[in-house]
């Protein structure tokens, strides 16, 4: 299994049944992988993150990755922020934006927010994996069709082929975008 990639080989070898290259499907994996996460708009699996923003003078920042597991330091300007201890101000954080109270904010100016962070998930969601899983059955599938061939039909399920190369579709099929679509990063 690559970094990054969402699902193990052997799950997507039984998930496509016997007589595969696991080779082959190792790399669909990977493939599938990386364009799945750039179109949640982050990586998936957890890792720790020291990140430089522009400040924009109000008190809530959206973090570019998701879950915010935990943050261990918030420097403003080069001042430090202590986590918020109620009552004493500080930084707090949700599982989408980190928060300041009291006197602090994030001072408006050009890379002067640093932000050491970890996020992602420990274990890739069920329906991510299963997405992931799908698109490359897709994938397999497809490569068995003639080149000339853009669109299949089998009753109410439709596939069209809208890569150059045969094999990989190059955004999700409507029905996975569906299932990705709640975990979606949207600016």
């Amino acid at each position: 299994m690559a970094a990054g990639d969402l699902t193990v080989l052997p799950n997507a070898l039984q998930w496509l049944g016997l007589g595969y290259d696991p080779g082959y499907v190792a790399r669909l994996i990977s493939d599938v992988s990386t364009r799945i996460q750039g179109f949640l708009g982050y990586q998936v699996a957890e890792a720790t993150y020291a990140r430089t923003f522009n400040g924009s003078g109000g008190r809530v920042m959206m973090l570019p990755d998701r879950p915010i597991i935990a943050v261990s330091s918030v420097t403003v300007c080069g001042i430090s922020v202590p986590p918020q201890a109620l009552p004493t101000p500080g930084f707090s954080f949700s599982d989408k934006a980190l928060y300041l109270s009291g006197w602090y904010e994030f001072h408006r100016g050009h890379q002067n927010i640093a932000v050491s962070y970890t996020a992602g998930y420990a274990t890739v969601p069920y329906d991510i994996e299963q997405a992931c899983l799908d698109w490359v059955s897709i994938a397999v599938q497809s490569m068995t069709l003639p080149l000339d061939m853009t669109l299949m039909r089998a009753g109410d399920q439709e596939y069209r082929r809208s890569a150059p190369v045969p094999g990989m579709l190059l955004t999700p099929p409507p029905a996975i975008a569906a299932v990705l679509e709640k975990y979606r990063r949207v600016s």
